[in-house]
């Protein structure tokens, strides 16, 4: 599907194996998780990591966000 397996991890634990794959297309990524969780042979969590690019792209919507932590009216 045009992925990259960059890493993976046995586990001990909640969980039994970690892996770790960059695709260019997330919507990929994730159909490639759903096959074996459609099939009920695994439980799957897909987490998408950021780049720091990313990170600061966000960083520059900050004066954007006007937002008051509870308790400091």
């Amino acid at each position: 599907m045009g992925g990259r397996l960059t890493d993976y991890s046995f586990c001990m634990g909640e969980h039994d194996l970690t892996v770790l794959a960059e695709y260019a297309d997330e919507s990929k990524a994730l159909a490639l998780s759903l096959i074996p969780v459609a099939a009920g042979t695994v439980i799957a969590h897909v987490i998408r990591l950021l780049t720091s690019e990313e990170m600061d792209q966000a960083r520059e919507h900050f004066e954007l966000v006007h937002w008051t932590p509870p308790g400091q009216n």
